[in-house]
């Protein structure tokens, strides 16, 4: 029987066992029966994650199963669990289909083991594929940078991730405290600035540029730990 990986999305970090995401489980989980499927795993990421789509730890676990051919199909309740971007669509499915991993969408009836889906799924990544080249035009090499770095192959490294600093500041902007940050990005594995495997408070600030006066400087904001 063929192993699936399920994917979902719930509203906020606290809600992962929320309503709307048991209802999605519960969808995959009778496509998987109802398309000869085992669910090999079912994994979700917070809606509201910072930074590019497919840097979600979430999706990121479930890309490196299908890449290292732990199952070989993924299933969603619909696109947009996957991504609100067409370029970024466009881009999952291409290295989908260059891995012969199968992708179903409940809600639109996709299914690319079939003809007509794989037909459709093309439509999608050719209309990626053209919004990727207006993006280019208007920002070159930015969009294939954020891609090559998001896309799981092997364990990144800081050399390969040159948006980092301002991915920090920007989960900063965000309202997320020094800590959250170091718990997604040891989710996600991603080395500290000096290669080092676990990121604290101390070393999210320190990629910011922030460095703690010596003596008798301004306090701390409210709630960085």
């Amino acid at each position: 029987m063929e192993l699936a990986v399920g994917y979902t999305t719930f509203p906020e970090r606290r809600q992962a066992v929320s309503p709307e995401s048991r209802y999605q489980a519960r969808k995959i989980e009778a496509t998987c029966e109802a398309h000869d499927l085992e669910l090999h795993k079912l994994v979700g990421d917070v809606e509201s994650h910072p930074g590019p789509d497919l840097k979600r730890p979430g999706l990121s676990h479930a890309l490196e199963l299908l890449s290292s051919g732990q199952a070989t199909c993924l299933v969603v309740t619909s696109l947009d669990r996957l991504t609100t971007s067409p370029a970024t669509l466009g881009t999952l499915i291409d290295w989908l289909d260059q891995r012969e991993v199968r992708l179903v969408v409940i809600d639109v009836d996709l299914d690319t083991s079939t003809a007509e889906g794989k037909l459709a799924a093309r439509a999608l990544a050719r209309v990626g594929s053209l919004e990727r080249e207006r993006r280019q035009r208007h920002a070159p090499g930015e969009l294939a940078l954020v891609l090559e770095s998001s896309v799981p192959s092997r364990r990144p490294a800081v050399a390969h991730h040159p948006q980092l600093k301002q991915r920090i500041v920007a989960m900063r902007a965000s309202g997320m405290t020094l800590q959250a940050i170091a718990d997604a990005l040891n989710e996600e594995g991603v080395p500290t600035l000096r290669g080092g495997k676990e990121w604290r408070p101390s070393s999210v600030q320190a990629a910011t540029g922030y460095q703690r006066p010596n003596r008798g400087g301004a306090p701390r904001s409210h709630g960085e730990r």
